[in-house]
């Protein structure tokens, strides 16, 4: 479409699972372990992919991603009073998105680059027990890169990852009924770097 300068790939999907395998941390009498269980389970959603030439040496690529989870008759056997319930896949966000901007062009006897990634993911929860004490939030992230590359084969890149220090947690773990402990790991906070290479 429009001169070959857009593409836009939709899908959808469903997928009806028997007897699907999660497993996840849990505390049952003071002890530690892995919880594994096998429940039916339904996944569905829609995705779409695209990319657009904007202007000569300007491109544009967005994707984005709607997924509903649903396992049957999962019981929380962790502390308290175990409640039996459909729950949501872990690790699976309702909503995902990421776009990058990137503008290109010949100098030097070589091209040079400009390139910014967004990327955006919902909130979700860690495993399958969905535990509230666990969800992780909706987060933002956005890098940016800098790249020359010769045409005699050398390149330099400049970079930096998380450009807004968005610090957000990325797994979290609930031992309250084991001596009231706990763990969350966090995203790495904005760094910079850079990379040369050759190809031979």
């Amino acid at each position: 479409t429009a001169d070959h300068r857009i593409r836009i790939n939709p899908g959808i999907f469903y997928y009806d699972y028997k007897n699907y395998q999660a497993t996840a941390f849990t505390v049952v009498n003071g002890t530690l372990g892995v919880q594994v269980i096998n429940k039916d389970a339904i996944v569905y959603g829609a995705e779409i992919d695209t990319w657009a030439n904007l202007a000569e040496g300007l491109d544009l690529t967005f994707g984005a991603g709607y997924v509903h989870t649903k396992v049957k008759d999962v019981t929380n056997v962790g502390a308290g009073v175990a409640i039996t319930q459909n729950r949501e896949l872990g690790s699976a966000p309702h909503f995902q998105g990421s776009g990058t901007l990137r503008y290109e062009k010949e100098i030097f006897d070589g091209n040079l680059s400009n390139q910014a990634s967004l990327s955006y993911t919902a909130s979700r929860f860690v495993d399958v027990l969905n535990d509230p004490a666990t969800k992780l939030p909706a987060y933002f992230n956005l890098d940016y890169n800098i790249t020359y590359e010769a045409n005699t084969g050398w390149h330099v890149s400049l970079y930096v990852k998380n450009l807004t220090n968005n610090t957000k947690p990325l797994q979290k773990f609930n031992f309250a009924s084991l001596y009231n402990t706990g763990q969350v790991n966090y995203a790495p906070p904005r760094y910079y770097g850079a990379e040369f290479g050759v190809r031979f």
